[in-house]
């Protein structure tokens, strides 16, 4: 027997037995687990923190805007410090 016959028997032989067991193995696996009771649990953990924002800035109505055109076209605002930790 040559090498390349060696191997393919044995390997013929377990893709042509996965082939016959494609609906079966499944079916049966499933079904000893639900007589067995064996329940596959999946534990999922969620940490959430609060995270204060600060208020949206003042709409400044057109009007005002039109008044300040001559100064600057650009408004700007002081940023707060924001503390992240918990209180």
């Amino acid at each position: 027997m040559s090498e390349s016959a060696t191997m393919t028997t044995p390997l013929m032989f377990l893709l042509k037995l996965a082939w016959d067991c494609r609906y079966r193995l499944p079916l049966l696996i499933t079904v000893g687990f639900m007589v067995l009771d064996v329940r596959m649990q999946l534990d999922i953990n969620v940490q959430m923190h609060e995270i204060h924002r600060q208020e949206a800035p003042p709409i400044i109505p057109a009007d005002v805007m039109v008044d300040n055109l001559s100064d600057s076209s650009w408004t700007t605002f002081e940023e707060q410090e924001i503390d992240l930790q918990d209180e």
